[in-house]
């Protein structure tokens, strides 16, 4: 499965407020495209998972949200808590995920056909980023900040004028204190896993 990042300001009106319904609020979301998903979202303690179908030309949904820390035997049973395929018309998506402690987490399943005519903004040309700089996107995309990335940085020899080099190409961003952190860019070019 491939997966995009897509800001949630450039989507369209119906999923943004579907996003909105369960309180998700990144800035980015990550969209899988694929043509049927299971209903199954499961919850811990202090969360429960969500499915939203939505139809995008329509903007009609349907939400279901499974039992408070995951199925319960004694509660009714929901399609959130099973396992159940859901398949994904080509003008829909399914939305899935977790609400509750710490924060509302989310991924959109789409129709393959779906994701480029409805979610994706129009594609610019992907630039070929050098192994330094991938190593250094995989350090701010997986890695806790602070001495922890400092040391994987490295390690795997990601120098400072590496990270300079990825914030002024949009790959990352910097606050006024300095602070640094990867961009919906930065996550859509990563390809080092490990």
């Amino acid at each position: 499965m491939n997966r995009q990042h897509v800001e949630v300001k450039a989507l369209g009106e119906h999923v943004r407020r579907a996003l909105e319904s369960v309180r998700y609020g990144a800035a980015d979301v990550p969209v899988v495209a694929a043509e049927s998903v299971s209903s199954y979202s499961g919850g811990n303690d202090g969360q429960r998972g969500f499915v939203i179908a939505l139809n995008l030309q329509t903007g009609e949904r349907k939400a279901f949200a499974g039992a408070w820390g995951g199925g319960a035997v004694a509660a009714a049973p929901s399609p959130v808590d099973a396992d159940v395929p859901i398949a994904i018309p080509e003008h829909g998506i399914v939305i899935k995920g977790q609400m509750g402690y710490p924060r509302t987490f989310a991924t959109i399943y789409a129709h393959p056909n779906a994701v480029g005519a409805y979610l994706l903004p129009s594609g610019e040309p992907s630039e070929e980023l050098s192994d330094a700089e991938q190593q250094a996107i995989y350090c701010f995309a997986a890695i806790k900040g602070g001495e922890y990335r400092r040391d994987e940085m490295r390690r795997r020899g990601v120098t400072a004028d590496v990270v300079d080099g990825l914030v002024a190409r949009g790959y990352l961003k910097r606050n006024r204190a300095g602070a640094t952190q990867i961009t919906t860019k930065g996550k859509n070019a990563r390809t080092v896993q490990r």
